[in-house]
């Protein structure tokens, strides 16, 4: 299999001079956001567990050339009224 097309190692496709998120990996985070929120208003969870979660997700996908996607996901959480 040649480089150009990326590896699958510890949920990134790693090519030769970068490395993304798997999509997979993009729409499980993105789906379990949508539940932190959920579980968010009805109050089941705390604000500190969700800032937990959020900023371990976030060191993880640093790993990736990811900028704009922790942009945007940082934007949505700060629209549910939790600052980072």
């Amino acid at each position: 299999m040649p480089l150009r097309n990326g590896i699958n190692l510890l949920g990134y496709k790693v090519f030769y001079h970068y490395k993304i998120l798997r999509k997979s990996n993009i729409r499980n985070a993105i789906q379990r956001f949508h539940q932190l929120h959920n579980l968010l208003t009805k109050r089941r969870v705390s604000t500190e567990y969700a800032i937990q979660n959020l900023n371990g997700w976030l060191a993880y996908a640093k790993v990736g050339n990811t900028y704009k996607m922790r942009k945007k996901i940082l934007k949505q959480f700060e629209e549910f009224d939790i600052k980072i």
